[in-house]
């Protein structure tokens, strides 16, 4: 989330746990306390707050030795993420996280593409993946890709999903 502390504009983060087993109604909510509230005081981003305190080498080091064992970087990290910068005349770009699956978000634009046969003018939004080789074969990674290229098409206006299958958990 792009945030002023103290000042200064940074990009905050959160990890959202179990989000497989989690409506979406509840994880609007969340991250909409997490956009509203105050970055000073909430406790997601005391970790970002700690870090924000100390001089950079010492930061950025402390941090490369939190998220060094394989095992802490999940839970730190997260496994997946979306990056966007939508808000913003960005069409794609090419997040590159800690993450296992890392989503980056343009904007939605309006551009001409072609529907039965004809050229139309819908909405369009680009859709860049990054992945951890380590931990996903390429070819896991493209169905996921696939996978979430069919659910974000089965949607419908009012948001009811189109699709009678469920995305598969990574």
């Amino acid at each position: 989330m792009d945030r002023t502390i103290n000042g200064q504009r940074v990009v905050l983060s959160a990890v959202f746990a179990d989000l497989q087993c989690t409506g979406l109604d509840d994880i609007q909510e969340r991250l909409q306390v997490l956009k509203t509230g105050d970055p000073t005081e909430l406790a997601d981003f005391a970790g970002a707050r700690l870090l924000h305190r100390l001089p950079i080498p010492l930061g950025s080091m402390l941090f490369r030795v939190g998220i060094r064992p394989f095992g802490r970087r999940a839970s730190a990290l997260g496994t997946f993420a979306v990056s966007s910068l939508g808000h913003r005349s960005i069409d794609g770009f090419h997040a590159i996280g800690g993450t296992t699956i890392t989503f980056g978000l343009g904007q939605v634009a309006d551009r001409p593409v072609v529907r039965d046969g004809a050229v139309v003018v819908a909405p369009i939004l680009r859709l860049n993946m990054s992945f951890d080789h380590r931990v996903i074969d390429g070819a896991e990674a493209a169905d996921v890709l696939a996978e979430v290229k069919a659910a974000l098409e089965g949607f419908s206006e009012n948001g009811i999903h189109e699709l009678d299958r469920e995305i598969p958990a990574i």
